[in-house]
C-alpha cells in the first residue's frame, strides 16, 4: 500500500509540472484555491458531474468518497454490449464475476456485490424477476464505491451500480445505428431528441431497438425489443418536470450450463465453452419490463429547491434449464451410475415477476453561516418491491418417473433421461407440470435522511445521518417440515457517514471519510429463522487530482471494510453468519494529450474471513471469486485535424488475478484480454468495428460449489461488432 501511494503521488506531481508548462500561471492566494463548485472538464471524455436524477449533488472532485462516472461515449468506443461489459476499465471493480451471463449483469465492488439502480431507484429485487437494462438506452454509467446506505438505505454495503437512462435535450439530434456482429448478432436502433414546436417549453426523447442474437453457446440467443419514450415540460429556469416510460421484452436463455465441472463420470470429456447441455426449445430465460418514471425539479429561490422523483416497474421472467445431477447424488434415489461420459438430467422450471414502487423527494439548502457555505440535504424515501416465484411440484421424465429431488425443501427438479456430454442428443422428453408452488416477499422500506456539505476556504467537511425502517413479508402456499407458511420480520438502522477534503491551489485533494450500510436480510424457510441485519463499516483515505482548466483527473484510494452477518454455507449448514474483512487500493487516470486520450487503472485487494471459521474447511481464507489484482489501460488516437481527422482507433489491455473458489480448493489462472477498436466518419455516418477479446482466449472466470458440485464459469470469448450510425 505504500508503495501503490508513494508511486500516485509521483504520477501527481509529473503531471502538476506538466500541467504548470503548458497552462497560464494562476493566483496561489488562500481565497483563489478554492475549487469552483461545479467542474466542467475541457475534455468530453471526463466527466465529474453525476446525474441530477442520483443523490450525488456535488462534482466528485469535491466528494470525499470514490466515485466514478463512465461516459457513453466511453463504453460506446469499447464495445460494450452490456452494463456489464461497461464496467470492465474501472478501478476497484470486477466485471463479470462469474463469466458470461445472457441473464443479467454482474459486478463485485471492492470484492462485495454492489445494488443495481437505475436513476436512482433500486432497479432489483431477488433474482431473475426482471430484465437487464439495455447499454443503447444508456446516457451514463454512475459507480459509488463502499457503503453507502447514508444515500440509498438497505443494502448498498458494496457500492452502487447506477445507469441514467438517456433522456430529452434541448438541441435537435437524431440518429439510425445498425449492428452486425459474431454468431449472427443483428441489431437495428434509433435515438431522436430535441424541442417539441417553437415554444422551448417542450422536449422530446424517442429511444428503441429491436436485435436477434446467437451467443458464444450453442442454442442460446439474446433477442430484445426496447422502446423508451420521454417528454420534458420546462415552463422556466426554475422548473422541469420529466416523464420516461419504458418497454423491454428480451427472449433468450442461460448461457450458463449447469453441471458439476469435477465429476468424475465426465472427467474424460472435453468440454468447451460453447458446448449446451440443456434441451434446445426448452431451456430459456425470457423477460419483460414495463416502467413509468417521473422527475420534477423547482428552485422555490435562491435557497431552496425541491425534488421528487418516482417510478413503477413490473418485470417478469420465465426461467427453465436442464442441471446435470452430479453423480455423488444417483445412490440417493437408487439409481445406477449412468455410463461414462453421461451424467442423469434434472430440470429446473420457476415464472417469477416483481412489482416495484419508488418515491424519493429531497430538498435543498444552499445558505452561508459567516464564511462557511453550506448545501443541507433533508430526503425521504419510499420503496415497496413485491417479488413473486412460481414452481410446478414435480416434472416426470418418461425414464425415471416419481423421482423428485429436494433442493433447500423445495421440489423444483426432476429426473428425466441422461445427458451424455461427449456426443449431446437433445432428445430429453420433459412434462411441463402446472405451477403449484409460490413463494411470496414483500419487502418495504421507509427512509429519512439529513447531509450537508461544508466549505470553508480550502476545506470541504461532507456529514450525513439516515434512518430506515425495513418490514418484510414472506409467504408461501405449500409445506416444509411443519414450518409456518408465513413469517414476518422488521428491522430498522441508524446509518452515519462523514468525512474531510483540503483543496490545494495545484489541484491536488486529499480526503477521509467513513461510512456505514446495513442490509436487512432474508428469511431462511428451512429453518423459520430470521437472520439479523448484513451490516459494513468502512475507512477510506485518498487523494484526487484535478487541475482547473486541465484535461487531467487522477484518484487514488485505500479502504478497509468490515463485514458482520455474510451468510455462507459452513460446516454443512447452510445460511450461517460470518464476519469478512476487505483491504484495499485502487489508482485510476484519465489524461488528454493532444489526440490521444489515455485511462488507466490499477486495484489490490486483500479480503478473508474472521477467525472463527478458520478451522472450516468449507470456507477458505479468501473469499471467493475476488482477484487480489487487476489492471487496466485503454488508449484512444482520435485526430482533430489533418488528413486523419475523421479516423479514430482505440486499444485496451485488461489484467486479471486469480480469483478462488469458496472452500479455496480451486483457484482460476490470470488472465491479460486485448480489446481493439477503429472509426471513421464519413459525412454524416459514423462507422465504427470492435474486437472484445481481440485474440480469443477461452478462459474460466470463476468457481461455484454446492449441493450440485463444482459449477465453472466460462469468460467472455472474443466478439467482433460492426456498427454503423447515421446522424441527420
Amino acid at each position: 500500500m505504500r508503495h501503490a501511494l508513494l508511486f500516485t503521488t509521483c504520477i501527481a506531481s509529473t503531471i502538476s509540472s506538466t500541467e504548470a508548462q503548458e497552462a497560464p500561471s494562476e493566483s496561489n492566494s488562500p481565497d483563489d484555491s478554492l475549487a469552483p463548485t461545479t467542474i466542467i472538464a475541457e475534455s468530453p471524455d471526463i466527466e465529474t458531474t453525476t446525474s441530477p436524477y442520483g443523490k450525488i449533488l456535488s462534482p466528485i472532485t469535491e466528494i470525499p468518497r470514490s466515485i466514478d462516472i463512465i461516459t457513453r461515449k466511453q463504453f460506446e468506443e469499447r464495445g460494450a454490449l452490456n452494463v456489464q461489459d461497461s464496467l470492465g476499465y474501472t478501478a476497484g471493480v470486477f466485471a463479470g464475476p462469474f463469466g458470461f451471463d445472457t441473464r443479467l449483469d454482474d459486478s463485485k465492488i471492492r470484492g462485495i456485490n454492489p445494488l443495481n439502480f437505475q436513476d436512482g431507484f433500486q432497479s432489483h429485487f431477488r433474482f431473475y424477476n426482471t430484465t437487464r437494462p439495455e447499454i443503447y438506452g444508456t446516457e451514463s454509467v454512475e459507480v459509488i464505491k463502499g457503503a453507502s446506505s447514508i444515500l440509498y438505505g438497505q443494502g448498498a454495503l458494496g457500492g452502487i451500480v447506477n445507469t441514467i437512462s438517456k433522456l430529452p435535450q434541448e438541441t435537435a439530434q437524431r440518429e439510425i445505428n445498425l449492428q452486425y456482429g459474431s454468431h449472427d448478432r443483428r441489431q437495428a436502433a434509433f435515438d431522436f431528441t430535441g424541442p417539441i414546436g417553437e415554444s422551448g417549453n417542450f422536449f422530446y426523447r424517442l429511444v428503441g431497438l429491436v436485435r436477434e442474437s446467437g451467443t458464444q453457446v450453442d442454442w442460446v440467443n439474446d433477442d430484445a425489443l426496447m422502446l423508451m419514450p420521454s417528454i420534458t415540460w420546462k415552463p422556466s429556469d426554475d422548473t422541469s418536470l420529466t416523464l420516461l416510460a419504458s418497454f423491454q421484452d428480451n427472449n433468450g436463455g442461460s448461457s450458463i450450463q449447469f453441471y458439476d465441472a469435477a465429476d468424475p463420470q465426465i472427467a474424460s470429456v472435453n468440454i468447451d465453452s460453447d458446448d449446451f447441455f440443456g434441451q434446445p426449445g426448452w431451456d430459456k430465460y425470457d423477460s419483460k419490463q414495463s416502467a413509468f418514471s417521473l422527475f420534477f425539479d423547482h428552485k422555490i429561490n435562491d435557497i431552496f429547491s425541491f425534488n421528487t422523483n418516482a417510478r413503477y416497474s413490473q418485470g417478469s421472467v420465465d426461467y427453465r434449464y436442464v442441471q446435470a445431477l452430479p453423480s455423488s447424488l444417483t445412490g440417493s434415489f437408487g439409481l445406477p451410475n449412468p455410463q461414462a461420459g453421461s451424467l442423469y438430467g434434472a430440470t429446473y422450471r420457476d415464472e417469477s415477476s416483481s412489482d416495484i414502487w419508488s418515491v424519493n423527494s429531497s430538498i435543498v439548502a444552499d445558505f452561508t453561516t459567516g464564511n462557511l457555505e453550506h448545501k443541507a440535504v433533508f430526503g425521504i424515501d419510499y420503496v415497496e418491491a413485491v417479488t413473486d416465484s412460481n414452481r410446478p411440484t414435480s416434472e416426470l421424465g418418461t425414464d425415471l418417473r416419481g423421482y423428485n429431488v429436494l433442493w433447500g425443501g423445495t421440489p423444483f427438479f426432476s429426473l428425466p433421461q441422461t445427458i451424455n456430454f461427449a456426443d449431446p442428443a437433445y432428445d430429453l422428453s420433459i412434462s411441463d407440470l402446472p405451477y403449484d408452488q409460490r413463494i411470496s416477499q414483500r419487502i418495504t422500506q421507509v427512509g429519512l435522511r439529513l447531509s450537508d456539505v461544508i466549505k470553508h476556504k480550502n476545506w470541504i467537511f461532507s456529514l450525513g445521518a439516515r434512518y430506515d425502517t425495513v418490514d418484510q413479508k414472506h409467504d408461501r402456499n405449500y409445506d416444509i417440515a411443519g414450518l409456518p407458511l408465513d413469517k414476518s420480520s422488521s428491522d430498522s438502522a441508524f446509518s452515519f457517514d462523514g468525512g474531510v477534503m483540503y483543496q490545494f491551489s495545484n489541484g491536488i485533494t486529499p480526503y477521509y471519510s467513513y461510512s456505514e450500510a446495513f442490509e436487512a436480510q432474508d428469511v431462511d424457510f428451512t429453518t423459520g429463522k430470521s437472520f439479523d441485519p448484513r451490516t459494513g463499516r468502512q475507512h477510506e483515505i485518498g487523494l484526487k487530482y484535478r487541475p482547473s482548466n486541465s484535461n487531467t483527473l487522477l484518484t487514488f484510494a485505500m479502504f478497509d471494510i468490515e463485514e458482520s452477518n455474510r451468510l455462507v454455507s459452513a460446516n454443512g449448514v447452510s445460511n450461517t453468519p460470518v464476519d469478512a474483512s476487505y483491504q484495499g487500493a485502487e489508482l485510476e487516470i484519465q489524461h488528454r494529450w493532444h489526440d490521444f486520450y489515455f485511462q488507466g487503472a490499477l486495484t489490490l485487494m486483500q479480503t478473508e474471513t474472521g477467525d472463527e471459521w478458520s478451522s472450516d474447511p468449507t470456507i477458505g481464507d479468501k473469499l471467493p471469486n475476488i482477484p487480489d489484482q487487476q489492471a487496466s489501460a485503454w488508449v484512444t488516437y482520435a485526430p482533430e485535424a489533418g488528413k486523419l481527422e475523421n479516423f479514430r482507433s482505440g486499444l485496451g489491455i485488461r489484467y486479471i488475478g486469480e480469483t478462488y473458489s469458496p472452500s479455496n480448493s480451486l483457484n482460476t489462472d490470470d488472465q491479460t484480454l486485448v480489446d481493439a477498436m477503429i472509426g471513421y466518419r464519413i459525412g454524416d455516418i459514423d462507422l465504427q468495428l470492435n474486437a472484445t477479446n481481440l485474440f480469443d482466449k477461452e478462459y474460466v472466470a470463476g468457481y461455484s460449489e454446492g449441493a450440485t458440485g463444482q459449477g465453472q464459469f466460462w469468460g467472455s470469448r472474443r466478439f467482433v461488432n460492426l456498427s454503423a450510425t447515421y446522424h441527420f
